[in-house]
């Protein structure tokens, strides 16, 4: 069996399941998703969709616009792994700046709840956004321990992933999942790895 380590969810998901068919792959692990390019019709629409994306990366989106764009995001792959559930293994995204009550929370009713896998993809755009996954940490240790799938290539850097790792170390019974392979750090991210065995690279 062939599994992709990891897609963002697409619409239709008809065209995603040809692409998957196509490229040979049996399950995918789904992700939420806040651009959808493969709705673009033109540039234009294309650019708009990654102005989005570049918004919430710049954290310039509210705490409570981030919880409703979740929830929908959540609910979408929630929907496509009950259909497809021989195709996906879905994960669910949590918003960071929340209390750790309100995290606990999120992840009992988003999570725990929808029968997900693991928790992710975080992808923090500076290095305040990385401390903020200390709550979610704390969360899990609290709730259910879950697999966290964090993107470690640009916009982190090495001193973002330097934090991550001190995470890592502070909470080694939570496996963390080091997206892209720490991208063109991924000589000290391999070095960190080897050490460390709640750490995983894809």
């Amino acid at each position: 069996m062939v599994i992709d380590s990891h897609e963002h969810i697409m619409f239709p998901v008809k065209m995603q399941l040809d692409k998957m068919d196509a490229a040979g792959v049996d399950k995918t692990v789904l992700f939420c998703t806040a651009p959808h390019p493969e709705k673009a019709g033109t540039l234009k629409e294309l650019e708009e969709e990654m102005a989005a994306l570049n918004k919430i990366l710049a954290g310039a989106n509210s705490k409570e616009d981030n919880i409703r764009r979740l929830k929908k995001n959540i609910s979408e792959v929630v929907e496509a792994v009950r259909e497809y559930p021989e195709r996906f293994l879905g994960f669910g995204s949590v918003p960071l700046g929340m209390g750790l009550e309100e995290t606990e929370e999120w992840i009992d009713a988003q999570i725990t709840s929808n029968s997900l896998y693991g928790i992710g993809e975080f992808t923090p755009g500076n290095e305040q956004q990385i401390m903020q996954l200390d709550t979610v940490f704390q969360a899990l240790m609290a709730t259910k321990i879950y697999p966290v799938w964090v993107h470690t290539f640009h916009p982190v850097t090495m001193d973002g992933i330097k934090l991550l790792m001190a995470l890592c170390e502070k909470y080694p019974g939570i496996p963390v999942i080091f997206g892209h392979s720490g991208g063109s750090n991924w000589m000290e991210v391999i070095k960190f790895a080897k050490g460390h065995g709640n750490v995983y690279l894809v």
